[in-house]
């Protein structure tokens, strides 16, 4: 499994995609944005077909310390480390009695397996999954849950860490792009870009509750950025943790910002991530 960004003609963001190599002649490509889609037909040559899947496969994300151990219950197939290291996936595996592909990949920085399927067996494959996760505590976790473990595992987001005025250098996604390839879009945009960048992406600790999302970071009451998005922190014992784009000549772990607020509330940017800072857990 490959991750990176698609950027525009102009070298800015579209998406962060994942790429599933399925042999050299068949790839699936995920990602949120439709213009990525339109990316590849417009480059697409000779033989080439690309197929919307959208709508036929369905995908479970099971993730958390005990994820393993529940998924091995409905499979012979080995889902250890060794069978199945981070960021690789099994095609085929009877799970539950029907056929599934299991990958290693997540958006909560824990071990954690994706599980996709026809959506025909969705259902049926849900049901199962939680008959034999009950006794470790399996829940279903919607998208605050998401978001909590995004915020503490450092993980951007599309239109709130980045959007397509900026560059993968002005969201942490710089490492994902490789100068030294063929011509690609967007490649001469980012050659000039590389050393520009004005911008990045930071965690920050609020002084006192309250809700955050969008509001302006100050520093001499001049705004140099903004939360992107805010939770109570388990890890932090319930302190208030957020994400935000700020200006690089104030982006220091230690720095810290006024609000533009009805709150006499600091933000300080701390090191990111706050959860599992080695990323041990996701490759456990």
């Amino acid at each position: 499994i490959a991750y990176g960004v698609v950027v525009s003609e102009d070298g800015t963001m579209v998406d962060d995609c994942t790429v599933f190599v399925h042999s050299p002649d068949h790839v699936r490509i995920f990602g949120g944005n439709p213009k990525v889609g339109e990316f590849l037909e417009k480059y697409r040559q000779g033989n080439v077909s690309i197929t919307p899947r959208r709508d036929q496969l369905a995908q479970l994300s099971v993730q958390g310390p005990e994820s393993r151990n529940i998924l091995q219950q409905l499979t012979d197939a080995s889902l250890s480390n060794d069978s199945l290291p981070y960021y690789r996936f099994l095609t085929d595996v009877d799970m539950a009695g029907m056929s599934v592909q299991v990958s290693r990949i997540g958006f909560t920085g824990e071990l954690g397996y994706e599980i996709m399927l026809p959506v025909e067996n969705a259902v049926a494959f849900w049901n199962a999954l939680f008959e034999v996760g009950a006794p470790s505590g399996l829940l279903p976790a919607g998208a605050a849950a998401v978001m909590m473990c995004r915020i503490e595992s450092g993980m951007i987001m599309a239109e709130f860490e980045y959007d397509e005025s900026m560059t993968p250098y002005d969201c942490r996604m710089g490492w994902a792009v490789d100068l030294d390839k063929k011509d690609f879009q967007g490649k001469q945009a980012l050659v000039s870009a590389k050393d520009k960048s004005s911008l990045t992406v930071v965690s920050v600790v609020l002084s006192q509750d309250g809700e955050y999302d969008g509001v302006s970071l100050l520093v001499d009451g001049t705004k140099v950025g903004f939360i992107t998005m805010a939770i109570p922190s388990p890890c932090l014992d319930g302190r208030i943790l957020g994400l935000a784009r700020v200006d690089r000549t104030h982006s220091e772990i230690g720095t810290e910002f006024d609000l533009d607020a009805e709150s006499s509330a600091k933000a300080e940017i701390v090191p990111m991530p706050v959860y599992d800072p080695e990323r041990t857990r996701v490759r456990s």
